[in-house]
Order: structure tokens, then sequence, then C-alpha cells
């Protein structure tokens, strides 16, 4: 159930990356940004209570609805929130730079976390 909750969050993509694209050229990135950011931090509690539910339509939909929220519709306002940070000589680089980098320490810590029996 969870590779289906994915796919569909996958194909809500496609409406969700051009509305939050659209949103951040209507208002302004930095905010839309912030915004997302906001609710991203705000949905992370009742996520993790509705997680602990069991129910697989329950997880199915906090997966779509954070998958959504979190990585489709912050990547839609990156792009171009990137080049207004860097510059269009630098935005490719340092950006890939640092969400590389970002990946290494992330991976990193569940290598070297203790893991529970």
């Amino acid at each position: 159930m969870p590779n289906t909750a994915l796919l569909i969050a996958s194909l809500l993509g496609f409406l969700i990356l051009p509305f939050s694209k659209w949103l951040s050229d209507r208002f302004s990135h930095r905010i839309v940004y912030r915004v997302f950011c906001l609710l991203l931090v705000l949905y992370a509690f009742p996520a993790f209570a509705l997680l602990e539910s069991k129910n697989t339509i329950v997880v199915s939909l906090v997966i779509i609805v954070g998958m959504g929220l979190a990585l489709l519709s912050i990547f839609g306002v990156q792009a171009t929130y990137g080049v207004e940070l860097f510059g269009i000589q630098h935005r490719q680089s340092r950006m890939a730079v640092a969400k590389e980098l970002g990946s290494i320490l992330s991976a990193a810590q569940l290598r070297w976390s203790p893991r529970s029996c």
C-alpha cells in the first residue's frame, strides 16, 4: 500500500509543482517557500500521530499529503528561489553541492545510528 501512495503522490505532483511555482511567481519566492516550510513543520505532529494508528488507508493518506506538501510543493519553489539566491552563474554548482552534501550527511546519520532491537 505505501508504494501505491507514493505513486499517487507522484502523479499529483504533476499538479502540485506548477501550482506551487505559480504561487511563488504571483506572490514571492521567499514568502511561499517559508509558508510551505511552516506548513510542513505543522504537519509533522499530526502526521506522526496518525501513523500510530497503523491503518493502511490513514497511513497512505499521510504519505500522499506529506509527499505533496513537503517534497513536491517545496521543490516547485526551490527552482526559482535558487536563481534568486545564487544568481544564474552559480546556481547549479552551489545548489547541487548543498543538496548532495545534505544527502550524504543524512545517510551517514542513519548508518551510524544505534539500531533498536
